[in-house]
C-alpha cells in the first residue's frame, strides 16, 4: 500500500494477474527496435527475414507481457511511436548496449585483458633484475589489470597461495630442492642464489675474494630472520656446523636493502642471498663463502587449479623475459 491509503501500480497489477518476465520481454526487443527504426512493420519484417504477420505478433506479444502497454500507434501507410514507446526504446537501447558491453568485458576477461593479479614476493637482488622488466611489459600489454605487489617471506607465500591470498608467488626454495612441482602447486625456476657475504670498505676482509667461515668467528653477522624463515635458517645453522663454526649473529632481518644499510652502518657483516652478478651499493662488496655451499633458487609458483589468464600472461612474460620455457 502506498502513504496515502491507496494501491500501488506494482500491486494493482499483481491483483490483475500480471508478472513480468525479463527472459520473455527481451526476446522481442530486436523486432521491437528495428519496428521503431523503421516506422512500418513491413519494412521491418522485410529487414528482419519474417514474415510482416510474425512481426506483428511479436509486437503485440511484447506490449502483453508489458501490461497490455500500447508501444505504436498503427496506420495505413506505417506506424509511430507512443510516448510509452518512445521511452521503452530509449531504455531498449541502453540495455542493448549495455550487454554489448558486457560481452566485450568477458571477452576481455576471458583473455586476461581485465582483472586483479597479486602477486607475493621475497626480496632478492634477482627480483630486481627480472620483475621490474616483466611488469614493464605486462603494463604495455594489459594496461587495464590491476597488479598488487605483495612483500611477503617465501615460507608464508606457500599457505598464501593454497588460500588464495595472492595468485602468483616469487620466492625461494627453502628446502633446496629446486622442486617446480609440489602437489597442488606448479611453477618454475627463475635463478639460483647462493649466500654471499656483504663486507664494507675499508674492513681487514674487504680485498678477499672469497672468505672462509672460519675468518668469520670474531665477526657479528646479520642473518635472514628465524621467525620469518625458520626453515632456511636451520638450514644455514646446519652447514654452519659441518665446519665446526658458531655464527655470531647480532641482528635478523628479513630484507635485502636493510642488510645493506646496517652493513654500512658498521653493524656487522650480513649474510644475503644474491645471484653472483649482484651489484651491492656503493661502499660495499659481496664476497664469496668458500666453505658455505648453500644455493637456493628462486622460483614463481602458482596453484595448479588457477586458470587466471592474468596469471598465465605474466608467468609466459617472465618466462621470455628469462629466455626460460613456462612449464604447461
Amino acid at each position: 500500500m502506498n502513504p496515502g491509503g491507496g494501491r500501488t501500480i506494482a500491486e494493482d497489477r499483481r491483483q490483475a494477474g500480471w508478472v513480468p518476465r525479463a527472459d520473455m520481454i527481451a526476446r522481442h526487443f530486436k523486432f521491437f527496435l528495428v519496428a521503431a527504426e523503421e516506422q512500418s512493420f513491413q519494412r521491418a519484417a522485410e529487414r528482419l527475414h519474417i514474415a510482416q504477420s510474425a512481426l506483428s505478433r511479436r509486437i503485440s506479444d511484447l506490449e502483453r507481457e508489458l501490461g497490455n502497454v500500447k508501444l505504436f500507434d498503427r496506420f495505413a501507410r506505417g506506424v509511430r511511436l507512443t510516448t510509452s514507446g518512445a521511452s521503452l526504446l530509449e531504455d531498449v537501447r541502453r540495455i542493448m548496449a549495455q550487454i554489448e558491453e558486457a560481452s566485450a568485458k568477458a571477452w576481455r576477461v576471458d583473455r586476461g585483458e581485465v582483472g586483479l593479479l597479486r602477486i607475493g614476493f621475497a626480496d632478492t637482488t634477482g627480483w630486481k633484475r627480472v620483475i621490474p622488466e616483466t611488469l614493464r611489459q605486462f603494463e604495455e600489454c594489459y594496461p587495464d589489470v590491476e597488479v598488487q605487489l605483495i612483500p611477503m617471506v617465501s615460507e608464508s607465500q606457500r599457505d598464501a597461495l593454497r588460500s588464495g591470498a595472492i595468485d602468483l608467488g616469487l620466492m625461494f626454495d627453502a628446502l633446496g630442492t629446486s622442486r617446480s612441482e609440489e602437489g597442488e602447486l606448479s611453477g618454475m625456476p627463475l635463478s639460483l642464489h647462493r649466500f654471499l657475504l656483504v663486507v664494507p670498505e675499508g674492513h681487514r676482509l674487504h680485498g678477499c675474494e672469497e672468505i672462509s667461515l672460519a675468518e668469520l668467528r670474531e665477526e657479528n653477522l646479520i642473518w635472514p630472520s628465524r621467525r620469518h624463515a625458520p626453515l632456511l635458517f636451520s638450514r644455514m645453522l646446519d652447514a654452519c656446523r659441518v665446519h665446526d663454526f658458531a655464527p655470531r649473529i647480532k641482528i635478523e632481518v628479513i630484507a635485502i636493502d636493510m642488510a645493506y644499510d646496517l652493513v654500512a652502518s658498521g653493524l656487522g657483516l650480513a649474510m644475503i642471498l644474491a645471484e653472483e652478478t649482484a651489484a651491492p651499493p656503493p661502499g660495499l662488496s659481496l664476497r664469496r663463502l668458500s666453505d658455505f655451499d648453500v644455493e637456493l633458487h628462486y622460483l614463481m609458483m602458482w596453484r595448479r587449479e588457477n586458470r587466471a589468464a592474468p596469471l598465465a600472461n605474466f608467468a609466459d612474460l617472465a618466462a621470455s623475459v628469462l629466455k626460460l620455457r613456462r612449464p604447461g
